[in-house]
């Protein structure tokens, strides 16, 4: 139902929703995700600050350091605040694994209530939303 809504999300703006690309100047896109979120039809989650590339050694939530990954979900997390005007409650990794440190930075991010498919076994005190499917094709 929300795939056609969406579908400039992915086709036309989906790096600006990762943290950096909400520090670039851009009036409409910003209305646009507003007007989205107050609508209270699309959860916006926080998927990192970096933008991966097929490049990268490893995912930004696969850094074998504590500091970075807190970075990342703090910067984020301020980002949305200042430019779209609420918290993101939600996280999921943009193309990127997670490991325990994951768990850790979570865990000092209290605004962040939800998590998307990290990790068995790992405990934040975050409500977990698990992977069952394992294939999935765009709706839209």
């Amino acid at each position: 139902r929300h795939g056609r809504e969406a579908a400039p999300l992915w086709t036309e703006g989906a790096p600006e929703l990762i943290g950096h690309g909400l520090e670039r100047d851009n009036p409409g896109l910003v209305a646009w995700i507003k007007e989205l979120h107050e609508g209270g039809q699309i959860e916006f989650w926080n998927h990192g600050y970096k933008s991966r590339s097929a490049k990268d050694p490893h995912g930004e939530f696969e850094a074998q350091n504590l500091e970075e990954q807190l970075a990342s979900l703090q910067s984020t997390q301020h980002l949305a605040k200042e430019k779209l005007g609420f918290e993101l409650k939600a996280f999921g990794p943009h193309w990127s694994g997670t490991n325990d440190y994951t768990v850790k930075a979570l865990k000092q991010v209290p605004e962040l209530e939800m998590v998307f498919f990290y990790t068995k076994g790992q405990e934040s005190g975050k409500f977990v939303f698990e992977r069952f499917l394992t294939h999935y094709e765009c709706i839209y």
